[in-house]
């Protein structure tokens, strides 16, 4: 006997995640970091500086006053999960128990300092 096959069955709950320790999430967050370096060095050079040493760095938000209670900026997937009632006449219900593709990402805060910019190179 199948699990359809049982009287007044239903088939709920199968979902994919990836797991938290999962090298994914580390990687996304050293990409994160690496951008924000990237970025506050363009932002030091449009103001006619440079980029200076790292004074704090976070998942965002967490620099903020207001911190959010989601610590994590990722996102998972869940495959759809159906709910189906057996009749004698129709099919057993297929189940698909491939994982989905799942999008993983991470954001930083990071404060730099920069040196002073030289007289007359501010936004040139």
């Amino acid at each position: 006997m199948s699990l359809a096959d049982a009287e007044l069955a239903t088939v709920d709950g199968f979902w994919w995640a990836l797991r938290p320790g999962s090298p994914v999430y580390r990687e996304a967050r050293l990409a994160a970091a690496r951008d924000a370096t990237v970025r506050a060095g363009e932002y030091a050079e449009a103001f006619g500086g440079q980029l200076g040493d790292l004074l704090e760095a976070a998942d965002s938000g967490l620099l903020t006053a207001q911190a959010r209670s989601d610590r994590w900026a990722f996102s998972g997937s869940r495959a759809a999960a159906g709910r189906a009632s057996h009749r004698a006449e129709s099919a057993p219900p297929e189940l698909d128990l491939e994982p989905e593709r799942q999008t993983v990402s991470a954001q930083v805060d990071a404060r730099f300092a920069m040196t002073r910019p030289s007289p007359g190179q501010a936004g040139s």
